[in-house]
């Protein structure tokens, strides 16, 4: 993780989480994202990151901002607490998949606040959305150093291109895990299926959380825009760029629909197989069963504690009493065959 951010650093032990938090701060020349030096103050800077912010970071920004959201606030799903103005600062919210360290494998979602000054940006957040931390490493930025509100702006279409990552790997992963699951060959085992289905739950969790992060960004674009039309001062480009943000998130609204309906078929698929591969076990034991059932009539008769049994003191009597058992157990699997059941 801090290989990612070429911007300044301050490392602190924060002990309720075991983690370092971060404090960093950009400039632009239009075209990038430059970090500033230590020297500059936090007023030269277009954006400011505060990652698991402790006590000392909290302080610095309180001469920047009104207050800093708590994380009960930030999960709380009220919109009155995660989009509202207070002062001359716009609270949002968004919910992000990222993750907690540099290496982990899977994603978790947790809120990102977005807070927008008519000076500058200040993003909080508790763990690594992809967004944040790859934007600054973009070369093709179309940034002004007085317009914080077109930076927000960049952010969402970085976080929209992520979510339309995520989207193209799930369909990619799912339509390998749909030829592995049709294939006609020994692969369809029941080690294999279950497996398939804990790829494919896997799979439905991401689809949660890109429609948690299109749907909070579509709030956050709504009440933007709201707040700047209640102000009276809509930029032509920040019209512009939240129409088109809009008809980008449609789109991968409509994709993402589509995939959870191609998961829902490949669920039921497997799970048919499964219970299908259930059902011959059970069957191919059940034929077992009934195949010794005859024989073991046979033997249950002979073993009666009774003096007299037709045939008992016959000197042949142990081989055809077993001759009857093999050729009762021909006639049950031959009346099986032709009955197609076997």
């Amino acid at each position: 993780m801090t290989g990612t951010f070429p911007a300044r650093m301050r490392f602190a032990n924060d002990f309720s989480i075991g983690r370092p938090f971060l404090l960093n701060r950009w400039t632009t020349d239009s075209a990038k994202l430059i970090p500033l030096s230590e020297a500059a103050p936090h007023s030269a800077a277009l954006w400011i990151d505060l990652c698991r912010p402790g006590p000392i970071e909290e302080q610095e920004m309180q001469a920047l901002l009104p207050k800093i959201p708590d994380q009960g606030e930030m999960r709380d799903l009220e919109l009155s607490h995660r989009y509202y103005r207070l002062g001359e600062a716009l609270y949002m919210t968004l919910v992000l998949p990222g993750t907690d360290h540099a290496g982990q494998s899977g994603q978790l979602s947790r809120p990102v606040s977005f807070i927008l000054t008519p000076e500058r940006l200040i993003t909080l957040r508790h763990h690594d959305p992809a967004a944040i931390l790859n934007l600054p490493l973009r070369t093709d930025l179309r940034l002004l150093p007085d317009r914080p509100d077109l930076l927000f702006l960049t952010f969402c279409e970085e976080i929209i291109g992520q979510m339309a990552d995520l989207l193209e790997q799930t369909g990619d992963d799912l339509a390998m895990a749909a030829q592995q699951i049709y294939a006609q060959d020994s692969r369809t085992i029941p080690a294999h299926l279950h497996e398939a289905l804990r790829r494919i739950g896997r799979k439905n969790e991401t689809l949660a959380q890109v429609r948690a992060a299109l749907m909070t960004l579509t709030r956050a674009l709504r009440f933007f825009m709201s707040d700047l039309e209640d102000q009276g001062v809509v930029p032509p480009e920040t019209g512009r760029s939240h129409e088109a943000l809009l008809r980008d998130i449609d789109a991968l609204d409509l994709h993402t629909d589509s995939l959870d309906a191609r998961l829902g078929v490949l669920t039921e698929m497997t799970i048919g197989l499964i219970g299908l591969g259930d059902n011959k076990v059970a069957k191919a034991q059940s034929m077992v069963a009934a195949l010794f059932l005859p024989p073991t009539l046979i033997a249950s008769i002979y073993g009666m504690n009774f003096e007299h049994l037709p045939g008992l003191s016959h000197p042949h009597g142990f081989w055809l009493s077993i001759g009857a058992m093999f050729l009762a157990s021909i006639g049950t699997w031959i009346f099986f065959r032709w009955r197609g059941w076997f």
